[in-house]
Order: structure tokens, then sequence, then C-alpha cells
């Protein structure tokens, strides 16, 4: 079981918490030996009904948009 101190001052109590997400990058043409790529994720954190006080909502949105470099293929 993994044990992480708390961030909610003055609550001493181990939670199960969730997260659902999904992401997709689109890789760009190769150039100088890498292969550089644009993506995105959307995600819904899941806290138990005792943190809503300190998260606002049980069900938390996220949104992310990233950018990868990555070395190309190697061609034999």
């Amino acid at each position: 079981m993994f044990s992480a101190q708390s961030d909610v001052h003055g609550v001493d109590e181990v939670f199960t918490v969730s997260k659902l997400q999904a992401g997709y990058t689109r890789n760009l043409s190769t150039w100088r030996g890498m292969t550089p790529g644009i993506g995105g994720s959307v995600s819904l954190g899941l806290v138990p009904g005792r943190l809503v006080p300190f998260y606002g909502r049980r069900a938390n949105p996220g949104v992310g948009v990233f950018v990868t470099v990555r070395p190309a293929a190697h061609r034999m």
C-alpha cells in the first residue's frame, strides 16, 4: 500500500482517489533525425465525498496540451 503525507491540513486519513485520462499525440514529419509531435489529453479526477470541501466537487476535470520530441525510427 502506498502512503503519502497529507496536503489537507487537519486530516490524518488515507483516501483512495482515482483518475481517468485519455490523450492523443500526432507525430509530425521527421526533421534532422528527430520526430516532433503535438498532443493533448483530457482527464477526470475522482475524490471521495469527504474531500469535496477541499476540491469543490467529486469529479474534477482537467485538460493538457503537450509537445514531444523523440528520435526518428531507425531504418535498415
